[in-house]
This record gives structure tokens, sequence and C-alpha cells, in this order.
């Protein structure tokens, strides 16, 4: 039984195979349409203006977010093209930096960086405790802060997951108390 069906009868317990075939293919579905939208990242940046690519909901929060000139924490999970949304907030002017972990693959990560750099932000931080002091380091300079809260980590504490323990990020609560960040969640659904 492979480990995403076995989740997602953890998950969701009571789930036919049908069902579960479903969840599957979709999932297999967004990879590929996400990886396929790397090609075209800067065509969606030039054409931001023009063309109605991403629809954004709560613009009304960015603009209170550029005028406070207050750091904020992003947060989100990995639903959808992630880069995406980060780009919005470029396009949008938000002073932010965003924490990074490179990808398993080694060919895949330098092509993945690039096209970060050059079409979604300029500011990227790796993800890991060593990286910290620079996260603090940019909030104290005014930037927000972008994080995929899903991403597999090896410390932090273990938090009950569907009845079992999984190691858990808690930076952005961290950082939310101690240099008084709001917390906001962003996420992007493809229609």
């Amino acid at each position: 039984e492979s480990v995403i069906k076995k989740n997602i009868k953890i998950g969701l317990r009571n789930i036919g195979d049908e069902e579960i075939k479903s969840i599957i293919d979709g999932m297999w579905s967004n990879i590929g349409r996400t990886l396929a939208e790397y090609i075209f990242l800067s065509k969606f940046r030039k054409d931001s203006a023009k063309v109605n690519y991403v629809k954004v909901n709560g613009l009304q929060y960015l603009d209170q977010i550029k005028k406070n000139k207050e750091p904020v924490i992003f947060y989100s999970g990995h639903f959808g093209n992630i880069e995406l949304i980060k780009m919005q907030l470029t396009i949008n002017n938000i002073k932010y930096v965003a924490l990074h972990r490179p990808v398993n693959n080694f060919f895949l990560e330098p092509i993945k960086r690039y096209l970060r750099l050059k079409y979604v932000c300029k500011n990227y931080i790796s993800k890991g405790r060593v990286n910290v002091r620079e996260i603090v380091k940019k909030i104290k300079e005014g930037y927000s802060i972008a994080i995929m809260v899903d991403q597999r980590i090896s410390e932090g504490p273990r938090i009950p997951f569907f009845n079992k323990g999984a190691h858990t990020t808690t930076i952005p609560a961290q950082l939310a108390i101690k240099y008084g960040c709001k917390l906001v969640p962003i996420y992007i659904e493809r229609k």
C-alpha cells in the first residue's frame, strides 16, 4: 500500500477506494500543472496587470500591511502553485523575504532557484535553525516573512496529528509573539 493511500486512510478513515483514487489523481494532476507552470512564470509576471491569471481576494489587507509598514508573518501550505502566491506579494509591493527549503533533486534545485529569484521574489532565506538569526534581522529591518508551514522538518516539537506525533514548526507563532507580528494566512486555489 502506498504512503499516499495510507495517509489518506489515516486522515479520512471511512473512505472508499474510488474516492481515494480520485484524491490521488487530483494530487498528481495538481503537481503536474504546478511543474508545467514554472515554464510560464515569466509570462505570469509580465502579463499580470493585463491578464487575470491570478485573482487576489483581500487586496485591502495587503494595502493595510503596506500602509502600516509593520512586518507580518505570511503562512500557507503547499495547496497549489506557491510561487504564484509569492509572486502576488511581490507584484503588490510587499516588502518580504521567503523561507526556502531546497528540493531534494539537486538537478532541479538550481533551475527552481533561478526562476524564483528572477520572477517571484528576490529575497530568500534557506530554511533551518542556523538561519533564524537572518530571519530575525529581516523582521527588525521591516521585512515580512513568508513561510510554508507544511514542509518536512526534523526539529520542532512533536505535536499530535491524526493521533501520531509529527514534528511541527512553531517558528511563525514564536516570531509573532516575540516581535508583535500579525499572522496572515494566504493560500492559492486552482479554479
